[in-house]
């Protein structure tokens, strides 16, 4: 893969996202996380604009707008233009900014919703079933009182 994200036997096909290993000028690998691949993307459609207007290949710069994330309940930390933020306020920061970057009004609104409906009645948003390696799942393989 080149530093503009196509493959070299294939100029025509770009590699995005966390399929795209790629280094920063310091030698270190980009994270693979959904603002490195969403900036990568708009670099290969800007790319591929460039191309047809008969511009030269440009490489991949990444800009670090911070990292997020959810601890639990009204508990989240961040990383936000060199700022450490934590507690409720950086878990605000997280759901505005994930609401923010969905696209439509729809989704927003149903995210909004069900976010809420999950706030107020205390439901986890995930289940997990856990399968041993017989195949059977956690609840099957549990002893069952008489």
């Amino acid at each position: 893969m080149t530093p503009a994200l196509h493959l070299v036997e294939h100029p025509e096909v770009f590699v995005i996202g966390d399929a795209a290993y790629l280094e920063g000028p310091d030698g270190t690998p980009y994270p693979q996380v959904a603002q490195v691949a969403m900036q990568q993307g708009e670099h290969a459609a800007r790319t591929v604009i460039d191309r047809l207007h008969g511009r030269p290949d440009r490489p991949f710069e990444y800009d670090d707008l911070g990292m997020m994330a959810v601890v639990g309940r009204n508990a989240a930390v961040a990383r936000l233009f060199g700022r450490d933020i934590q507690g409720f306020v950086a878990w605000v920061l997280w759901l505005v900014i994930h609401v923010a970057k969905l696209i439509g009004f729809r989704n927003r609104a149903l995210v909004l919703v069900n976010w809420a409906w999950n706030y107020i009645s205390f439901r986890r948003a995930v289940r997990l079933l856990i399968v041993g390696t017989d195949g059977r799942s956690d609840r099957e393989s549990a002893p069952r009182s008489i």
